[in-house]
């Protein structure tokens, strides 16, 4: 009775080791968990993709975000593509509304809005020497061509030579 009193004691007493809890997920659900305000859908209309691959949508919210895009199917070098135009607005912080229009066709995306930063047509003059080289490269001519510099052609490359005469 003693030894089971002993044995039973000191499984009780040893230290339980157990798997650590794992730790609270911080997943939320998508369009779930938000806690920021409701943001109302007051205009959605869609047009289905046709079979010739036309579609069209036009989305706007209360909060004065809105979305329009129409597409359809069109031919390419490659083969068929997409032609897409399209627009979208929404007030920036400062109360301003910005708008950007764009087309994304064969010739890639290309956007339009007063926003967007636009180069400075020619900030430098081009030097003469740069002209120059810029002629030369669209008038088709290479330097092995004999066209270039005709006055300054330099001779013809002789034979080698099968003796050589010792260096002084």
């Amino acid at each position: 009775v003693l030894l089971l009193t002993t044995l039973v004691s000191a499984c009780v007493g040893a230290p339980q080791y157990a798997a650590p809890a794992p730790p609270p997920s911080r997943y939320e659900s998508p369009g779930g968990g938000s806690s920021g305000p409701h943001i109302a859908i007051i205009r959605d209309e869609r047009t289905a993709i046709d079979a010739g691959g036309a579609y069209s949508f036009d989305v706007e919210t209360a909060n004065g975000i809105s979305h329009s895009e129409s597409g359809n199917s069109a031919q390419t070098a490659e083969g068929v593509g997409s032609a897409v135009t399209g627009q979208y607005s929404f007030t920036l912080p400062d109360g301003q509304v910005f708008t950007l229009q764009y087309v994304a066709d064969q010739n890639g995306f290309q956007p339009q809005s007063p926003f967007l930063p636009v180069a400075p047509i020619n900030p430098h003059p081009i030097p003469a020497h740069a002209l120059e080289q810029i002629a030369f490269a669209q008038s088709g001519q290479t330097p092995d061509s004999g066209f270039y510099n005709p006055g300054r052609a330099a001779p013809a490359p002789s034979a080698p030579s099968s003796s050589y005469r010792r260096p002084n």
